[in-house]
């Protein structure tokens, strides 16, 4: 029973005023294990809309992530095209959207998704794990202090939000 009450507070304890996770659901026919099995041609098919900062190419961005707490070391992401062929499962990093987190419209990418401009201190994203253009998990990161062009901040805060999409059903916010 005290590992019950204890995981969240370690959940909340890794997250700190300057990094606000919201937005965060998961169908119970997907869970951190699925991760794997969504690799098809050496990764995860991840389409990046924006950019976290100024000058971050997308091959950096998808660089920067990192398996959730528990997740296999194995799990990698590759890019495809918003316009290239549908996988059956990927995922969308959808970066300083213009309104609010909007997973389903993530998923879909039927037209242009507008972005905001990259600022010099934080960013916003929209993470939304897709299957036949349908969110089944998603999440949205305030990271209000990394600085542009700080990768390790940067891939500190995504592993934030994977392990808060992945959490274990009685720690999910």
């Amino acid at each position: 029973m005290k590992w019950v009450l204890l995981v969240p507070l370690i959940f909340l304890a890794a997250c700190d005023e300057a990094t606000v996770i919201t937005h965060v659901d998961r169908d119970t026919s997907i869970d951190g294990s699925d991760l794997i099995a969504m690799q098809s041609g050496g990764g995860i098919p991840t389409v990046v809309l924006g950019k976290a900062f100024q000058g971050a190419s997308s091959d950096e961005l998808i660089a920067g992530l990192q398996p959730p707490a528990g997740g296999s070391q194995e799990i990698a992401w590759r890019e495809i095209s918003p316009e290239g062929p549908r996988h059956r499962t990927w995922m969308v990093l959808h970066f300083n959207p213009l309104g609010p987190p909007n997973p389903a419209a993530d998923c879909r990418l039927t037209d242009e998704i507008p972005t905001g401009q990259p600022r010099s201190e934080g960013f916003e994203v929209t993470m939304s794990f897709c299957k036949d253009n349908r969110a089944e998990a998603h999440g949205h990161l305030k990271a209000l202090k990394v600085q542009s062009g700080d990768f390790d901040a940067y891939s500190n805060v995504m592993r934030q939000l994977l392990n808060a999409i992945f959490a274990e059903a009685g720690s999910e916010r």
